[in-house]
């Protein structure tokens, strides 16, 4: 190989390695200490130029790591596709946690197509990982012989796995949200399509004492309190408006404290939320 071809090669196989480490590639634990910062954002299918700013507007603000609530590929199963979204994401060069959504995955073939090309923790649609003494979970409500639902196996594994005695923190990461209102685009089209199942899933989250459910789907921002537990969609990175507005979220822990600033696409703070309260200083 001539020498100029030699370094063009090595250029690209560098830009390839980072974009992916960015988006499809994440570990199953993460040395952050009790104080570090997260952004959910979801749902950026079909609008590359609103996800561009969006990516561009939360590197700014530094996040540890980046949970993406699904909805990546305007078309499943195509290269190109997902080759543009490793493009546009290649910004974020810290660990990058994807949750499928229902343009990711219908189907077995399309859910070979997910695991083919994201290296995650477990299984890869469901799995788990820890931040210092804190829970995330990421579920998959596209499974293809459960779609819309989170049951049997996968629900046997989520009981397993919460537990408010072990972690100082619990967060879930779903694509299709829990609760949905009258008038919504997607009402009947979420987990509330099955309300027996969605209430199982519901009274487990109130058992285990989970503070926040982060959803997508219903492109928008919005969030609910339901016995104890916040619900909060954030589909906002790019695919067309149901209403709201596009944005991202940025989670700062600090210990036992929360603080939550929903942003939009040219970083103007839009809602902020806080949870929990420092201890007094003789308890840190």
């Amino acid at each position: 190989m001539k020498g100029s071809a030699a370094v063009f090669a090595v250029i690209a196989i560098v830009m390839v390695s980072v974009q992916a480490w960015a988006a499809g590639s994440a570990p199953a634990r993460l040395s952050l200490g009790e104080k570090y910062s997260f952004v959910f954002i979801s749902d950026s299918r079909s609008g590359d130029r609103v996800y561009s700013k969006i990516v561009n507007a939360l590197v700014k603000r530094n996040p540890d790591f980046v949970v993406f609530g699904g909805d990546i590929l305007p078309k499943m199963r195509n290269e190109d596709h997902w080759n543009n979204f490793l493009k546009l994401s290649a910004p974020i060069e810290v660990p990058f946690y994807l949750v499928p959504g229902n343009h990711d995955i219908e189907d077995e073939r399309s859910e070979e197509f997910w695991r083919k090309h994201v290296d995650l923790p477990g299984l890869e649609t469901h799995y788990s990982f820890t931040v210092g003494d804190d829970l995330f979970v990421v579920l998959d409500s596209v499974e293809p012989k459960s779609d819309r639902m989170i049951t049997g196996e996968q629900l046997g594994w989520l009981r397993r796995t919460l537990d408010p005695g072990k972690y100082e923190h619990q967060f879930v990461f779903v694509h299709h949200p829990l609760f949905m209102w009258k008038g919504a685009f997607h009402e009947k089209e979420s987990l509330d399509r099955h309300p027996a199942e969605r209430d199982e899933l519901h009274r487990l989250f109130v058992e285990k004492k989970v503070e926040i459910v982060f959803h997508g789907h219903e492109h928008g921002y919005r969030r609910m309190d339901k016995d104890g537990v916040r619900y909060v969609i954030g589909a906002g990175a790019g695919s067309p408006l149901y209403h709201g507005f596009h944005h991202f979220i940025l989670v700062n822990i600090d210990d036992t404290l929360i603080r939550a600033k929903v942003v939009d696409k040219e970083g103007v703070l839009r809602d902020e939320f806080t949870m929990g309260s420092l201890p007094n200083k003789d308890e840190r």
